[in-house]
């Protein structure tokens, strides 16, 4: 239910309504009013979210008074008594402080995530802790850093609500976000003693999950030395902006998922001793860090399960000027998903459960003329060695131009099953059949985003006079995404059409574009087509 507020012609804000309510087996409630003239929820045991923002008019409590609308805003609370996940805007936060701190009891709340308001700040907030004694996870999101813009006076009472329910109620989640702590502790909070660590410390016993981003872009932050020792830490996000500066003594048990975006590794060691200090980690996501003082990348993990390194290609963190190489030990990856420019070398062993990977790796070029293709080719070599077990494979477009540097010296990988490419400009498909002759037991082969490029470019296609094994014994399927009935499109169709001999369905999907005429005429020409089974089945659609 979203009234409007700033639209004057429906806008709610002189309207003298009642809302009632009687849905037994509502689950989520979105209500953005301003403050009615009474609340009667009945029946709302099955609620599981709500999603609170009641704005206050000016001119209504100047005819009332505050305590009206507070208790107006009371029966909206009490009627929703049952929700599990609650979401309050600031100013949701502003009515609320019209009730005079009686808030019921929400003993169903597990999950809150409120806002600042810019008059008002985070003042009641130590009031509404009180008042949700079961939660276990607590997003403030922008929260701290819009309240601190405000520099409210009473802030001391503030974190001691604070300090109180991370030491004494949090059972067993908390979810922190765009907290800059370091900057807010020693600025505002100097006649409070012993808050330094009011993040880690506090909670570093009983805190399983912890989301930690900073706003803004400050070589002051810096984490507390006891987030790197938690005992029960099990998923960790850090990000945005700052250098990562690993301490000595480090060791994260029970963490399991370990998220990275937009930080910078401070040296080779000290980011090799985090992951490898993390025994049960089993998902690992590095998003747009920077490396510019890294030598050798280096992860060694027992039982990770998924990898993703994405680097920036066109960021402050750009790698396209960084030198390092990729170290990857894990006998446990199932999943691993590289983004980046060409690194100077790969080393991934042990990559024996592998079985999916995404590659994705850009050339710079002025790297390029300082070392030339063939250098940037063997790199490549390298890493489609590391992942010789993988059974599902996902190439993109710029990959496969790096590919050709190879010279076509491929190596052989034969658990491959399914292969997914994307097209690339200036290349083209040229390539692929000596891609496919490199995987002799694939079964099926997907083109998700066409054969052309959406930005047009150059149509390479020669039809090669030899058929790769896999087109003649074993494909047996065949997607193709975007088509647009362009002749160049129709030769690799018809090249792939005639050599499958075992293919069971090939699938044709058109481009978003084109009319009921076009596509009527494409489907024509596909059918004249030869196929090399007898059984297969051309759909277009």
């Amino acid at each position: 239910m979203e009234c409007a507020i700033l639209d004057h012609e429906y806008a709610t804000e002189f309207c003298g309504y009642k809302i009632v309510i009687d849905a037994p087996k509502l689950e989520y409630l979105r209500l953005y009013d301003y403050v009615a003239e009474g609340y009667h929820f009945k029946n709302l045991k099955s609620l599981i979210e709500a999603q609170v923002h009641v704005d206050l008019s000016t001119r209504r409590i100047e005819q009332r008074d505050r305590a009206y609308y507070g208790q107006k805003v009371l029966e909206l609370i009490k009627g929703i008594h049952n929700v599990k996940v609650l979401h309050l805007t600031g100013d949701s936060m502003e009515a609320l402080m019209l009730s005079g701190s009686n808030l019921p009891t929400l003993h169903n709340v597990s999950h809150l995530e409120v806002n600042a308001n810019k008059l008002v700040g985070c003042i009641f907030l130590p009031d509404l802790l009180k008042s949700v004694p079961n939660i276990r996870a607590l997003d403030i999101g922008e929260f701290l850093s819009k309240f601190l813009s405000n520099r409210i006076r009473n802030v001391p009472n503030v974190a001691l609500a604070l300090r109180e329910f991370l030491l004494n109620r949090i059972k067993s989640v908390i979810n922190i976000r765009a907290l800059d702590f370091g900057e807010f502790l020693s600025n505002q909070l100097k006649s409070v003693s012993n808050m330094q660590a009011l993040d880690f410390d506090a909670v570093r016993g009983k805190v399983q999950e912890l989301d930690l981003c900073f706003p803004m872009r400050n070589s002051k932050y810096s984490l507390y030395c006891g987030l790197f020792t938690s005992a029960s830490l099990v998923n960790l996000k850090l990000g945005t902006k700052f250098v990562l500066n690993v301490p000595a003594s480090v060791l994260l048990p029970s963490l399991k998922t370990l998220h990275l975006n937009s930080i910078e590794f401070s040296d080779d060691d000290s980011t090799h001793k985090l992951f490898s200090s993390c025994p049960v980690l089993e998902e690992l996501s590095i998003v747009k860090c920077g490396m510019k003082r890294i030598r050798c990348f280096k992860i060694s993990a027992p039982i990770l399960n998924r990898l993703t390194i994405e680097c920036a290609i066109e960021d402050e963190y750009s790698t396209e000027f960084c030198e390092y190489k990729i170290i990857i030990d894990t006998p446990a990856l199932e999943y691993f998903r590289l983004y980046d420019f060409v690194a100077e070398g790969y080393d991934l062993k042990n990559l024996k459960s592998l079985t999916e990977a995404q590659l994705h790796v850009e050339l710079s070029t002025p790297k390029l003329e300082q070392k030339g293709y063939a250098y940037h080719g063997q790199r490549q070599l390298e890493l489609m060695k590391g992942i010789c077990n993988v059974k599902k494979l996902h190439l993109t477009g710029d990959y496969m131009e790096v590919l050709k540097l190879s010279d076509c010296n491929l190596p052989t990988l034969h658990n491959v099953s399914h292969l997914k490419l994307s097209v690339n400009k200036h290349s083209g498909w040229q390539f692929l059949p000596d891609l496919l002759k490199s995987l002799p037991n694939l079964l099926a082969l997907y083109f998700p985003m066409g054969l052309v490029h959406e930005r047009g470019g150059d149509y390479q296609w020669d039809q090669p006079e030899w058929v790769p094994r896999c087109l003649l014994s074993c494909l047996k399927k065949i997607l193709i995404w975007q088509f647009r009935g362009q002749k160049g499109e129709y030769k690799l169709v018809k090249y792939l059409l005639q050599n499958a001999s075992v293919l069971s369905v090939f699938c044709i999907k058109s481009h978003n574009n084109l009319t009921i005429e076009e596509e009527l005429k494409i489907s024509k020409m596909l059918l004249l087509l030869p196929r090399g089974s007898k059984t297969c089945q051309l759909v277009f659609s």
